[in-house]
């Protein structure tokens, strides 16, 4: 009977730790992504965070800054000619060419009233005729786009002031137009790196790299909401504007000549 009493009490003391390990074991596991990460992991998730933040900021070279300034200005100088939106609409991509179908058959008597009394407002300001020049761009940020033949250009270059404050009495807008100083050195000098900031313009590089070296290759490239009548009514509102403030113009025209060129290529935006 001793026997058999000290085999119950060896039975029961073996029993213990497995009902210990079934209860731990009903626990929820303790999964890797709960682990709080280590060095390695934290200097990877930094070096990633740091190349998306250089993404599309990295400066093109020389000759595709050229280039993409010079499609800038003939985009600009389109937009703000009589009979120019059929000429300015051959400088978008195709694809949204294609979308937006033949222009021809849009109504532009409301556009090209507005760019007269726009041209005939900035010779009488500066005794000179429109006309944007590639150095006026001389110093906005061409920015190597995400994708290969692509670029990003940051209009906030174009203008050093957002607005000043109207003079007192006079009953002005604020505009984005008139500088500090009424000098044309308002564009910030770049350096290696650009982070894009503000409105930003894409381009795309049509045709083959073997033809397509010059500033005809360069496309402005759309958001595919923008239909062609919206275009034309996005413009003739953004020249009207621009001539309605001609009292806050600056006296400088390189530097007003700038801000109108901002101002037009907003409408791509």
């Amino acid at each position: 009977m001793k026997t058999m009493h000290l085999l119950i009490i060896a039975t029961v003391i073996a029993s213990v730790p497995t009902l210990g390990l079934a209860q731990r074991s009903d626990k929820v596991p303790v999964k890797p992504s709960d682990l709080p990460p280590n060095n390695a992991t934290l200097a990877k998730d930094a070096a990633a965070g740091e190349k998306l933040q250089q993404l599309g900021s990295q400066l093109a070279d020389a000759k595709t800054s050229s280039e993409v300034r010079d499609a800038l200005v003939q985009m600009v100088n389109a937009a703000t000619t009589e009979n120019g939106f059929v000429d300015l609409m051959g400088r978008i991509a195709k694809q949204d060419r294609d979308r937006v179908g033949d222009v021809r058959t849009e109504n532009l008597d409301d556009l090209h009233k507005v760019i007269r009394q726009f041209r005939d407002d900035f010779r009488a300001r500066y005794h000179q005729e429109f006309s944007l020049k590639p150095e006026h761009l001389k110093d906005a940020n061409v920015n190597l786009g995400t994708v290969k033949d692509s670029v990003t250009v940051s209009l906030s270059d174009l203008e050093k002031n957002p607005a000043v404050p109207p003079a007192p009495g006079t009953g002005d807008l604020p505009t984005p137009l008139k500088t500090n100083d009424g000098m044309s050195k308002d564009i910030p000098a770049h350096t290696g790196l650009s982070m894009v900031s503000g409105p930003t313009i894409n381009l795309i590089r049509e045709g083959s790299s073997a033809t397509a070296t010059d500033m005809n290759a360069w496309k402005v490239n759309i958001p595919n909401e923008i239909t062609a009548k919206q275009l034309k009514q996005n413009l003739t509102m953004h020249l009207r504007k621009l001539d309605d403030q001609k009292s806050t113009w600056s006296d400088d025209a390189n530097s007003t000549s700038r801000a109108v060129a901002a101002q037009v290529l907003l409408v791509s935006t």
